[in-house]
């Protein structure tokens, strides 16, 4: 397997065979209690393509629980959005961005 070098700005990316491309889930922390799942997407498209993206809202109060997800289909694309992004001063807070971990299946109801 060949290992694929990426310069995002002044990090080095390294991951393997770009043959297949999955889609990658994105965990933002840190947002500013402002910022909407507009402006989430509008960043992240600045580096590819954007499938799904969400702030995680408070169902009592209706606010921001500061924290959200974006889906990205190309993890080429989302791996340099992780990098360019993370420790970032977006809309006035510094955001914490990283690969989500994948979540145990639930059990339906």
């Amino acid at each position: 397997m060949k290992s694929i070098y990426i310069f995002a700005s002044d990090k080095l990316l390294t991951f393997s065979s770009l043959t297949n491309l999955t889609l990658m889930k994105i965990f933002i922390a840190k947002l500013s209690s402002r910022t909407t799942a507009d402006d989430v997407r509008r960043l992240f498209e600045r580096f590819g393509t954007v499938s799904v993206c969400k702030v995680i809202m408070d169902h009592e109060t209706k606010r921001s629980k500061c924290y959200g997800f974006v889906e990205m289909p190309n993890d080429s694309e989302a791996y340099v959005a992780v990098v360019e992004t993370n420790e970032m001063d977006f809309m006035g807070s510094i955001i914490n961005v990283k690969k989500s971990k994948p979540q145990p299946p639930t059990a339906k109801k």
